[in-house]
Order: C-alpha cells, then structure tokens, then sequence
C-alpha cells in the first residue's frame, strides 16, 4: 500500500519530439532544487536529453507535485508524485493525532477514553484521503495542463 498517490500519464506529440522538448527547455528555468521562485518561466527543474523532472513555477501550489518524464518517437510519459519536502511535511501531519493520543494516555492511563483511539484512525484517514489526496489531484491536474500545454500534445487513453 502506498502512502502517498502518483499518477502516470501517457501524451501524444502534435509536434515532433525535438520542437516539443526545445518549447519545454525554453519554458523551465533549469535548477537542481525542485523549489519554487519567481521566474518568467513556466517551470522549474532539470531536463537532459529527452528526460525531465520538473515542477510548475507557480508560486505555492507550484512546488507540490513533481513531474517526471521522458520524451520518444512523438509519445510522452509522464509521472506524478509528491514533492519530498511535502511528503515529509504531510508525514509529520499525519503523526500529530498519534502523538496526541499517546501523550493523553502518558498523562492519566486510567481515564484514557478508549474511543479516542477509533477518532484518531478516522482523522489519519480524513487527512490522508480527503485532505491531501485533494490537494495532490488539484495540484497535479494544474501542473499536468500547463504540461501540456508546453509540449503542444494531448493525453492518450
């Protein structure tokens, strides 16, 4: 079971494979650290040959998902997952109920409502499933769009 989602697209080139990786050079400001900044550019990230690992330049939400992928005979696959530092950040969230019940049961074990234990499992998975899965799909449908857009192709079934 994976803790965190990823998706994974497949693209059809309009344009040949050469014009849509030189349209996606010119639109990534090229950066070793997947963090967001101000740019001009449509992404940030590092493309060698006709692999990528990219992420959108928009300031925020930009940064959320990190698109990776590669670029052969007009078709295009494309992975999407969660930054690291998000996975860290969602990492220590989902710890927080957990903490916040052993340290009631550290304080009076006799009167620890065991119930508590039922509302901590329902919270881990509202945050999971609603809260970050939520998140990840918004992120990631906005990154795969301007993807698109950049590389001038369309999504494959």
């Amino acid at each position: 079971m994976k803790i965190y989602s990823s998706s994974s697209y497949n693209l059809k080139l309009i344009d040949g494979d050469n014009e849509s990786l030189e349209r996606l050079v010119r639109r990534t400001e090229i950066s070793e650290s997947l963090v967001s900044k101000r740019t001009e550019k449509s992404f940030i990230g590092t493309i060698l040959g006709n692999e990528f690992r990219i992420i959108t330049s928009e300031i925020g939400i930009g940064a959320l998902c990190v698109l990776s992928g590669n670029v052969n005979n007009q078709i295009g696959q494309i992975n999407i997952e969660l930054n690291k530092a998000f996975k860290l950040l969602f990492s220590v969230i989902l710890c927080l109920p957990i903490v916040a019940v052993i340290s009631v049961f550290i304080q009076e074990p006799s009167k620890f409502p065991w119930f508590l234990i039922v509302v901590v499992i329902f919270q881990i998975l509202i945050i999971r499933y609603l809260i970050i899965e939520v998140f990840f799909r918004f992120a990631s449908k906005r990154s795969l769009n301007r993807l698109i857009d950049v590389l001038d192709a369309e999504l494959m079934d």
